[in-house]
This record gives C-alpha cells, sequence and structure tokens, in this order.
C-alpha cells in the first residue's frame, strides 16, 4: 500500500493518509529531485478507511503498544529524510498532521520537531493536532516563523499538561491572520492546561477560533483586547463566570470589528458578545446549538446570515419508534420548525438563511427496525420542509441547506408551491455543493444550475465556517 493514493511526480502537494510502505515510497522520492522540490505542501490526514469492517478495526487499533511505537518511529524517519530533502532545494509553505495517523496511541519522537523547523522561513500554513501528552515533549522553534499566516492547534487532549512548551511557537509567528487554538473545555482545574501565557500578539489577525475553559479568565480577555481587528470568531471559550473578577469580564469595548460569529456550544460568555450596548455589527451568526433564541434578537436589526444546525430529530417529524415514554403530546412550536418559523419574521434585514440537518453527527433509534443508526441523509423532503416555514415577504434571497452526507437533489420532486417571491437562490450543500438560480415562468418556478458562485472565496476563508456564504455583505 502507498502512503499516498493520489501523488503523482511533479504535484505541489503531497497527502500522506497511511503509514504502510513510507520508507520505500520517500526513497523513491528521494531518486526524483525534480519532482520532490516541487513540493510545497505536506498534509498527514487519516487514511481512508472505507470498508474496514468492525473487527479489522478491532484488531488495528488493539495491537501492542510496541507495534504502534515502532511504526510512528519508521514514518516519522521517513518523513524527516523528506523534510530535509525539500529544504536542500524546495519550499515547503504548508505543513498539516492531523487527525490519528496511528490510532491516537503513539507520539512523534522529538526529531520531527527541528526537521520541521528547518522550513520556518518559507512556512506560511501550519496545522497540528497534539496526542495525548504529547504537547509536554514539543520542541518548539528557535527561531521565528515570519511569513506564517494561517495557524491551527488542536491541543484539546492536554489535560492537566504543561502547555509552557507551545508559548515559543505562539510567540514566533508575528504574520498569523487566522488562529485556531483548540485547547481542553473541562472546568475541572485538573484537567485544565497549565502555564499558557496568552502573550502573544498577532497585529494581522482577523480570524480566531478559540475553545478552551481558563480560570481565571482575565489572560483571554486581554489577548482579545489587543487584537481589535479580529472580524470572524469562532467562541467556545468559557470560565467560571460566578467566580470572576471585573479583569475577567469582556467590556464592551473589545472586538469592536466583530462581524460574523460562530458558537457551537453555549459558553456563559456569549451575552457579553452579544450585547447591545458593544454595538458589535454582527452580520453573520452561526448557531450549532439552536435552542431558545433570545440572544439572536440582540442582534436582530443588523443580521444579514443566519446559520442553523438543528437535531434531525427536532426537525423531521417525530419517528414513534424513537420518541420518549411521555403520553403528552410534543408542541409544535417547541420543535425547530416552529422556533425558527417564529424567529424569522422578526430578522428584518436577513438576505440567506443556511439550516444543516448533518445526520452523520449522532446515532439513535430510528426507522422500523429500531436500531441505533445514522438518520437517513437529507433530502427534498427537508428542502420542502424549510421552504414551507418561510416569510411570504421578508428580504431573504438565498437558502442553503446542508448535509455532507446527502446525494444529488432531484430537483424535479421539490415542490416549489409557496416559495417566497424574493427568494432568488438555493444552494444545495451534498456530497457535490450546488448553487441554484430560480427561474420564474408561467406561474411556476424550476431550477437552473449556476456555473459560478455569487462572491469570490478569499484564501484565508478557504475551508473555515463562512465559506459556503453565497452573498456579499
Amino acid at each position: 500500500m502507498s502512503p499516498s493514493a493520489s501523488y503523482k511526480p511533479g504535484d505541489t502537494a503531497l497527502i500522506l493518509g497511511a503509514t504502510e510502505g513510507m520508507s520505500s515510497f520517500v526513497s523513491s522520492l528521494l531518486k526524483d529531485p525534480a519532482s520532490l522540490h516541487a513540493i510545497s505542501t505536506i498534509s498527514i490526514e487519516n487514511p481512508d478507511r472505507t470498508g474496514e469492517t468492525g473487527d479489522e478495526e478491532e484488531a488495528r487499533l488493539g495491537r501492542p503498544q510496541e507495534e504502534f511505537d515502532a511504526d510512528m518511529a519508521e514514518f516519522s524517519r521517513s518523513l524527516i529524510a523528506l523534510l530535509d530533502a525539500i529544504h536542500q532545494g524546495g519550499k515547503l509553505k504548508a505543513f498539516k498532521w492531523t487527525g490519528e495517523t496511528l490510532g491516537a496511541k503513539t507520539r512523534r519522537p522529538v526529531e520531527f520537531w527541528p526537521a520541521l523547523w528547518k522550513h520556518a522561513n518559507t512556512l506560511e500554513k501550519l496545522e497540528l493536532d497534539f496526542c495525548v501528552r504529547e504537547v509536554e515533549n514539543f520542541i518548539p522553534p528557535s527561531t521565528p516563523i515570519p511569513l506564517l499566516t494561517t495557524l491551527r492547534l488542536d491541543v484539546g487532549s492536554a489535560h492537566g499538561d504543561n502547555g509552557s512548551t507551545l508559548n515559543p511557537l505562539l510567540a514566533a509567528c508575528p504574520a498569523v491572520k487566522n488562529l485556531t487554538l483548540s485547547l481542553p473545555t473541562c472546568d475541572l482545574e485538573g484537567c485544565r492546561i497549565q502555564k499558557l501565557d496568552w502573550a502573544w500578539t498577532y497585529p494581522a489577525l482577523t480570524t480566531l477560533s478559540l475553545s478552551v475553559f481558563s480560570e481565571p479568565f482575565a489572560p483571554v480577555t486581554a489577548f482579545l483586547a489587543r487584537h481589535p481587528g479580529i472580524a470572524t470568531l469562532t467562541w467556545g471559550a468559557d470560565t467560571d463566570w460566578n467566580e470572576t473578577t471585573e479583569a475577567d469580564a469582556l467590556p464592551s469595548t473589545i472586538l469592536p470589528n466583530l462581524t460574523a460569529l460562530n458558537v457551537n456550544s453555549r459558553p456563559s460568555g456569549l451575552d457579553a458578545l452579544l450585547s447591545e450596548e458593544a454595538g458589535r455589527n454582527i452580520t453573520h451568526f452561526r448557531d450549532a446549538y439552536f435552542g431558545p433564541s433570545a440572544e439572536i434578537f440582540k442582534i436582530a436589526a443588523a443580521l444579514r446570515c443566519l446559520e442553523l444546525q438543528p437535531h434531525c430529530r427536532s426537525w423531521r417529524p417525530e419517528d414513534p419508534l424513537d420518541s420518549d415514554d411521555s403520553d403528552e403530546p410534543e408542541d409544535p412550536g417547541e420543535r425547530a420548525p416552529g422556533r425558527l418559523a417564529a424567529l424569522l419574521p422578526k430578522l428584518p434585514e436577513l438576505q440567506e438563511l443556511a439550516v444543516e440537518f448533518d445526520t452523520g453527527a449522532a446515532f439513535y433509534r430510528w426507522g422500523p427496525e429500531n436500531a441505533f443508526q445514522n438518520a437517513p441523509a437529507m433530502d427534498a423532503r427537508d428542502l420542502e420542509s424549510v421552504i414551507e416555514i418561510l416569510p411570504a415577504e421578508s428580504k431573504l434571497r438565498v437558502l442553503r441547506v446542508v448535509d455532507d452526507r446527502a446525494e444529488e437533489l432531484g430537483v424535479g420532486e421539490v415542490d416549489f408551491r409557496g416559495v417566497p417571491v424574493g427568494l432568488e437562490y438555493i444552494k444545495w450543500e451534498g456530497k457535490r455543493r450546488v448553487l441554484y438560480k430560480l427561474e420564474r415562468e408561467e406561474g411556476g418556478v424550476r431550477l437552473v444550475e449556476c456555473q459560478e458562485g455569487l462572491r469570490v472565496v478569499g484564501t484565508e476563508e478557504k475551508g473555515g465556517w463562512t465559506e459556503g456564504r453565497v452573498l456579499v455583505f
């Protein structure tokens, strides 16, 4: 098996998805200097295990620890040789090592880090996931990484770890524009990452994704205050707000340029971010929780784009086999469609709406077999169910429906009776993303596939949560 299923000589991007055959693959590549020096991106990701049975997975993950360590050592030796060779005559601009290359049961050898930092002068994008206890043995760069504009660190497994080794790395990247920090969110003192100093400053920072439980919270607040240019924020930071001091509080003066906010949970600090006193011009709001919508009303006047991710069971008609033991019928107004139908008329400037079904996110009892399984993938009926609750008159121009498990939309299957007159586009984001324009003729509506989007997605936005937006605000 080759560690790279897609690489061809001369490609600028090398994607590695398996450890098997790494040594022979690299040995062959080292004999082709022209192809070797053309590589500017290395990405190590989860291997494709489609078709792997449960028994095969159990056997793979149940191997002795010594085998995992030996595999990682061999893989890393080959990777170090590759990095050294590229350094001799090439220019590595992007490096990514994420996922569970070996099942998250082993760590990278310390020799790997100096080999990576040889490319500090050319790196523009760096993405790293850390295994359990790995951060304490991490070797940071000893020189700046002057061109790095995108930095993503997932250290969510570093419960109780000494994170001081990360401080030099975070301080070595003065040009960062896009920063992702996924840190432990456990509120128990022994589970939090230790000794992060939060003293780093990035004058060009515009996009931040932050997950952490920090107590005290003052260092996080001070970090945010030093970065007034943040325009796009994914917020997962929390603390014990009952124990906070004045220094911990999020003042209304921070984040004055925030326009796009994504929340994946309900951290208590959300009220401060959406405070009317702050007057932040938040035009794009993504809510992966979609519970009571009181917070959204605070930004209703400015909101142009709203993205919601209701649970399938809260959106679709209840499956009798998936109900609880209560004999009381559920109030339709409490289900997601009812809540959204009540909310939309109160968002007078809304122009774009996205509903994310994400049927692959959880297993639960569904269907006649009464077995734990994924919900059926999104189909035309889900699109119709959203269209049904749209206000007849509003400024809404774009509707997006999202589920990466969905097949292509059969446009002839959709009933467009009652579609609002002002709706211009529907974007179907399944296995294939397609933007359709609604054309009205002879009293009917038909979908016409658009060959190009309505806006150019910037480099810094690609892969981010705002990438799918259709309109320019």
